[in-house]
């Protein structure tokens, strides 16, 4: 098994990895068809810090356990520096933040891992009607 280590020199407070990612892109002031960059860790074979431009492309309805939740829908964009973009590319990330304070993620569209590995939507509550919990209780 072969292990990378690397030392990355990141901006302080605008570097972001994993669902820090989801929390800053909330906390951005960004109008509606405005954009921001961020410097991201990318876990490729090595780790390396990858500029993320941030869209806020405007709102949304999203359909969430029988209810529709105004979002602010974002897309992320991975800056692939050349000649690194001639060989490797990664697809765009979309993520539906709750329009109310305090913001929350509602859905994520993403590839999981690797760039070639299919998107995928990650719904934090289900779409269709809320069902009650079961109590394993007895009163």
């Amino acid at each position: 098994m072969k292990r990378e280590e690397a030392q990355l020199e990141l901006p302080h407070g605008r570097s972001f990895a994993g669902y820090g990612v989801a929390l800053a892109v909330s906390e951005l002031p960004i109008e509606a068809g405005g954009h921001v960059e961020i410097t991201v860790v990318a876990f490729t074979p090595k780790p390396r810090a990858v500029t993320l431009e941030v869209r806020r492309d405007g709102e949304e309805r999203i359909q969430v356990a029988g209810r529709s939740i105004l979002c602010n829908r974002y897309t992320l964009h991975p800056r692939i520096p050349f000649p690194l973009n001639l060989f490797a590319g990664a697809k765009d990330a979309h993520l539906w933040m709750t329009h109310a304070e305090p913001p929350g993620l509602v859905r994520a569209e993403q590839s999981l891992a690797a760039k070639d590995d299919p998107v995928v939507v990650i719904d934090v509550t289900p779409r269709g009607p809320a069902v009650p919990a079961h109590s394993t209780s007895s009163p």
